[in-house]
């Protein structure tokens, strides 16, 4: 069953360039964060500003990506011509997926009364000031591009393709456990610099599955592509429910 919704391409490019990054880690999670968050205490009296340096920081740390990453992801996309209509089916399955599964999560968080489990969303790792709300809320064309287009390809290059890959052929339980590990880091980090380390459990917790079922896609395709465009398409759409719900007055920014 799996085989037929999941039809084999091509074995994925070299991962030898992309396993080593270290020093990319430090300027993405490290670096780039540590300069953000000294940028927001300086604007501290305007959040829109702050949301701003959020949002530029977003920037830079995926043009760093596609430093690193480019010649790696212009040879992942031949892997989708070679089976474009696999790769469609494969990208639209994991985006409902992606879609039923954050749906029940954030049922399951407002049961619990995790009252700002709506902030969980859209995925992004890359958002070191504010929450993913606050920020779309506040500049919602920006916010929206950078969690729709940036945000897929930072979060993919950084953990499914330097984390998971590697280690998915030979040993995929293995890679699913480590990759796990490693996404408490940004979590962790949030939590330092936002001082709200229940907040940002909460955020890993509801997020995990979802990078659990993009993995599973990378594993199943052989394309950084595919969750990329799925993380993409939900992304959007949980944009477009933040804009309803702002517009009606469930959702405001603090």
């Amino acid at each position: 069953m799996i085989e037929k919704l999941f039809p084999e391409m091509y074995d994925r490019p070299e991962n030898g360039s992309v396993a080593g990054s270290v020093i990319y880690w430090i300027i993405c999670y490290f670096m780039i964060p540590f300069v953000t968050q000294v940028l927001s205490w300086a604007f501290s009296t305007d959040l829109s500003s702050v949301i701003g340096v959020d949002l530029v920081s977003c920037v830079v740390i995926f043009l760093c990506i596609l430093a690193l990453f480019r010649s790696y992801l212009a040879d992942s996309f031949w892997n989708v011509e070679t089976n474009i209509a696999g790769f469609v089916k494969a990208a639209l399955i994991t985006t409902v997926l992606i879609l039923i599964v954050e749906l029940g999560l954030l049922r399951a968080g407002l049961r619990l009364d995790w009252d700002y489990a709506v902030s969980a969303y859209p995925i992004s790792e890359t958002s070191v000031v504010a929450d993913t709300c606050s920020v779309i809320l506040t500049h919602p064309l920006w916010g929206t591009l950078c969690m729709t287009v940036l945000t897929p390809v930072t979060v993919s290059c950084m953990f499914y393709a330097t984390v998971f890959a590697p280690m998915a052929n030979k040993r995929p339980l293995l890679a699913y456990v480590v990759t796990a590990v490693v996404m408490v880091l940004p979590r962790l980090l949030s939590a330092w610099w936002q001082n709200d380390g229940a907040y940002n459990c909460m955020v890993y917790l509801l997020q995990l599955p979802v990078h659990m079922i993009a993995c599973w896609s990378y594993q199943k395709t052989n394309t950084i592509w595919s969750p990329i465009i799925a993380l993409a398409v939900t992304n959007l759409v949980t944009c477009l429910i933040i804009w309803f719900l702002g517009f009606v007055g469930f959702l405001y920014v603090v």
